[in-house]
């Protein structure tokens, strides 16, 4: 009976657990979905105008990283931002291939083990 019993409070402190979890996943991604929103109303304006109202044929993409990521290969970046969520949108992102190999030099060190 008692062991019946301490089975049972795990599985509701499990449960509790998984519940507040789930909350604190939706609160996260509300709070990106915000972020979102005060950078698209106040801080995209002027690219917006340059980049889709100006209908500039091309831009180069940052060299800097945001968490790690280069902006350069940042898909959120490049295909929502700044190409648009239109599909016949004609801008270029251009880079240098220099970018491009330090990418390359990255993944591979990412992907070698450490020299012991």
């Amino acid at each position: 009976m008692l062991v019946v019993l301490v089975v049972l409070v795990v599985l509701v402190v499990l449960v509790v657990v998984v519940l507040v979890l789930l909350v604190l996943l939706q609160l996260v991604l509300l709070l990106q979905l915000l972020l979102l929103l005060i950078l698209a109303c106040s801080y995209l304006k002027p690219f917006k105008a340059a980049l889709h109202d100006a209908k500039s044929g091309s831009v180069m993409c940052a060299y800097s990283m945001i968490n790690g990521q280069p902006m350069c290969s940042n898909q959120f970046i490049m295909n929502s931002l700044v190409r648009g969520n239109q599909a016949n949108d004609p801008s270029q992102v251009m880079t240098r291939m220099l970018v491009l190999l330090l990418l390359l030099l990255l993944l591979v060190l990412t992907l070698t083990p450490a020299w012991s």
